[in-house]
């Protein structure tokens, strides 16, 4: 297994062909990475500065995402390694571009796509590892890429669907103890009120509420 390379946020302004000038935000594992990559896309006046950001992992929906455009540039025909160096070249979540990076560096010392992602499964379940296998195996990868991507976005509609579903009702049962609250705090101790100065008895569920 590969050790996470470190890999920083960064602000950078430049001025581009036209002059015109450009700014944006980038993932790089140095400043002088980004400058790198940067003079070589025809920019020049270049000043980086790095964000301060705390790492968070990716989202399921980016997993996702990435699973659809690796299948989208293998069927182009564009070579596994640099499609996958092309999707990271715009990925924004640290952790998600430190994982391509190690798939990148094992697929450069000779492991097969599965093999890499085998060492690094973190984000993709079993099954989804095995489906890939099948996929190199038969020369089928971006048709089982897709296939999981396809599938995972309908699992997340579907999700999206029964977090609403299950919001209403949560709200109401909310609402419904706040009041019942309140009215323990505010309402039924005026009701007390006037039986004492009526010298009447409480109903019997009231007194065992009091007491």
């Amino acid at each position: 297994m590969h050790n996470l390379p470190n890999v920083y946020e960064y602000h950078w302004k430049a001025l581009n062909r036209f002059q015109q000038k450009q700014q944006g935000k980038c993932l790089a594992q140095g400043s002088s990475e980004l400058e790198h990559q940067l003079l070589n896309k025809g920019y020049s006046n270049i000043k980086i500065s790095r964000n301060f950001v705390i790492p968070q992992n990716p989202k399921q929906t980016e997993i996702t995402q990435f699973i659809s455009q690796l299948a989208l540039l293998i069927n182009a025909s564009i070579p596994l390694k640099q499609a996958l160096v092309m999707i990271i070249e715009n990925c924004q979540n640290i952790k998600l571009y430190q994982w391509i990076r190690t798939l990148i560096q094992s697929i450069e010392t000779g492991h097969s796509f599965s093999e890499s992602i085998e060492n690094q499964h973190k984000y993709l379940q079993a099954q989804e590892i095995q489906l890939i296998k099948m996929g190199e195996a038969s020369g089928n990868l971006s048709t089982i890429l897709s296939n999981i991507s396809q599938s995972r976005i309908k699992s997340e509609k579907l999700t999206k669907k029964v977090k609403k579903i299950l919001f209403y009702p949560v709200i109401i049962l909310t609402i419904s103890i706040s009041l019942s609250i309140m009215l323990l705090i505010f309402i039924v101790p005026q009701f007390v009120g006037l039986y004492s100065e009526k010298d009447q008895s409480l109903p019997f569920i009231t007194e065992i509420l009091f007491n």
